[in-house]
């Protein structure tokens, strides 16, 4: 419900309602100052009616990394996720929740983050360094680059391409991984004849056909 929030003037809602104003936020401030009727507290109680607003949204939100932790074994949120619908393990009401921006913010904030709600983040193990979601095994970057030539029938990943959530087309554990990014570090180390990568991983790149500057492509070394 908004801040203020007109009952419309249709059924099912109550006749003797319909058109009046509810302020939520007055009668938020009144409780905290004790002038709201205690009947009416009774009431509102009675229907889970929200007395603090930031705190719930804090719990809200934190319920919903505990989700992802529940589900993914960390709390490694991608910038971009967002909690989804229809999937049977995210409670509804979570559903919605900008969990990977939220996640980021908290990183942000960690210098003026209330000692309780730091605490309560290191106890799912929160990562407070953006640089160590970042890190994915050889393996996964290789998964992550079969998938997407089964799918589009080359390797000339777009720089800027993010493999979706809850794209079924993807194996789950690679959503939200920007591709893009890793492919295009590999091709600057593949142009520079860099010594990031190991004569392994250049012939992994090779088997698929994997093209480092658009113009050609690399060969496994025999």
């Amino acid at each position: 419900m908004s801040s203020k929030f007109f009952v419309p003037l249709e059924p099912p809602w109550p006749e003797s309602a319909q058109g009046q104003l509810i302020d939520v936020d007055a009668m938020r401030q009144a409780y905290k100052k004790g002038s709201l009727d205690a009947g009416v507290v009774d009431a509102l109680n009675q229907v889970g009616f929200v007395w603090d607003l930031r705190q719930y949204k804090w719990e809200q939100q934190l319920f919903a990394l505990q989700t992802y932790f529940n589900i993914y074994g960390h709390t490694k949120v991608p910038y971009r996720f967002i909690v989804p619908q229809d999937d049977e393990r995210w409670p509804t009401s979570v559903v919605g929740i900008h969990l990977g921006n939220i996640v980021h913010k908290w990183r942000q904030q960690a210098d003026v983050l209330p000692p309780e709600k730091k605490l309560q983040l290191d106890t799912l193990n929160f990562v407070w360094k953006a640089s160590s979601c970042v890190v994915l095994p050889w393996s996964r970057k290789i998964l992550a680059l079969k998938t997407y030539r089964a799918i589009h029938g080359d390797t000339k990943v777009p720089k800027g391409f993010i493999i979706a959530q809850n794209d079924s087309n993807w194996p789950e554990h690679l959503w939200g991984i920007r591709l893009g990014g890793i492919v295009d570090k590999l091709r600057r180390s593949l142009r520079k004849n860099s010594k990031n990568l190991t004569q392994e991983q250049i012939d992994d790149l090779a088997q698929l056909g994997f093209v480092y500057n658009f113009d050609n492509s690399i060969t496994p070394q025999k």
